[in-house]
């Protein structure tokens, strides 16, 4: 998702709540990895692993993260 501008953050809130707000509710450990840039805004990629994996969970924001850099 590409992040809102600040002054536009208000209107994306319910967009930006949805992709978090399931997995805290559920238990899965989540982490937002950067992953370039649109329109000179940054993007995020979302990860998701299951309760207990957060091991495995890092392990893959760390590849993503080197692969986008």
């Amino acid at each position: 998702m590409v992040a809102p501008p600040a002054t536009d953050f208000a209107a994306y809130l319910m967009s930006l709540a949805r992709n978090a707000i399931p997995f805290s509710f559920v238990g899965f450990p989540a982490i937002t990895v950067p992953c370039g840039t649109v329109g000179g805004l940054p993007v995020g990629l979302q990860l998701v692993a299951a309760p207990g994996r957060e091991d495995l969970l890092l392990a893959g924001a760390a590849l993503v993260e080197a692969a986008a850099l």
